[in-house]
């Protein structure tokens, strides 16, 4: 039977074993689960693009399962679809009850209600926890925190219901540029930054790092004014985050904000990006040496480096 229970919050039940099977299948799942949150990275830009050019109403392909999606999701201002023995699911159900927020939770691993639940969000693959807001798709639990941290959460809560399934992909999504992934104020120290954020600012450090090698011989000046651009910006990304005072992440930021991904750790990004790219830039930029050897080797490493990130954010 599919139905809407109540959540209870039961208490975790402890690893017995950290080598034994049940060990091993939680490592297992967990690994799944971030290969599949790594893999959707990729694909969230192309699905969130195309959403608006789709047809999401209902069509000649409804069956039951959706019919009762819709119920669910229409008579809850928030639902959880998930997975037992999911751990993200888990949190996802403890963040909403820590703040003493109503919530139904549905378990949606069943084969009829994945294909449902996928046919609806248009993905290949489902993964847990599934959250609607007031009739919106949200997202999981990482977005779920997020919501949470910014507020935006109780202001969806406080929102007209959207119709199911036609306003799933209705979220309200304003730049925020004065905050971070995770709700800090922008002149804080940044502990997270997104995903996508971190493939574009490469993608242009890329032809940066490009365009500086080839006026090398040219023209020192274009040289050294795209990388004492590049390098205060990534000062100001290590000391605080993709802030208003970043030029480069700013306009990065505006751009993808719809793409953005996930929110991931901040701190070997920094460290690249930042301590490492500012401590090999400052000499050259100092001495204002960008033609020889050396220098374009030490350009073309770096080059090197930020196209990995571009492609794979490691």
């Amino acid at each position: 039977s599919f139905e809407a229970m109540a959540v209870e919050q039961a208490p975790a039940t402890p690893l017995r074993d950290g080598h034994g099977q049940d060990g091993f299948s939680r490592v297992l799942r967990r690994a799944k689960r971030d290969l599949l949150g790594y893999v959707s990275e990729y694909v969230e830009p192309f699905k969130r693009f195309l959403a608006p050019r789709m047809n999401a109403s209902v069509d000649a392909e409804q069956t039951l399962e959706l019919e009762r999606l819709r119920m669910v999701v229409d008579g809850n201002a928030i639902v959880i679809y998930k997975m037992e023995g999911c751990g993200y699911c888990k949190r996802a159900e403890e963040l909403l009850a820590g703040r003493g927020m109503t919530f139904s939770s549905v378990v949606g691993s069943a084969p009829q209600t994945k294909a449902a639940l996928g046919r609806t969000l248009r993905v290949p693959i489902v993964m847990f926890p599934v959250i609607f807001v007031q009739g919106v798709f949200l997202g999981g639990s990482d977005q779920l925190s997020e919501a949470l941290d910014s507020g935006l959460l109780p202001q969806l809560v406080a929102s007209p219901r959207r119709p199911f399934p036609s306003g799933v992909f209705d979220m309200p999504d304003p730049i925020q540029l004065l905050s971070g992934p995770r709700g800090q104020p922008w002149w804080r120290f940044q502990l997270h930054v997104y995903a996508n954020y971190v493939r574009l600012v490469s993608s242009i450090h890329v032809c940066i790092f490009a365009l500086a090698i080839f006026f090398s011989g040219i023209s020192a000046v274009i040289s050294l004014v795209l990388l004492g651009g590049l390098t205060i910006d990534m000062a100001i990304f290590t000391l605080l985050g993709p802030t208003p005072l970043a030029p480069l992440s700013t306009c990065v930021t505006v751009v993808l904000w719809r793409f953005r991904g996930a929110a991931v750790t901040s701190l070997p990004y920094k460290a690249v990006m930042g301590v490492f790219y500012v401590f090999v830039l400052t000499p050259i930029i100092l001495k204002r040496d960008v033609a020889s050897a050396w220098s374009k080797g030490q350009i073309t490493g770096l080059l090197v480096n930020s196209l990995l990130l571009a492609i794979l954010r490691f």
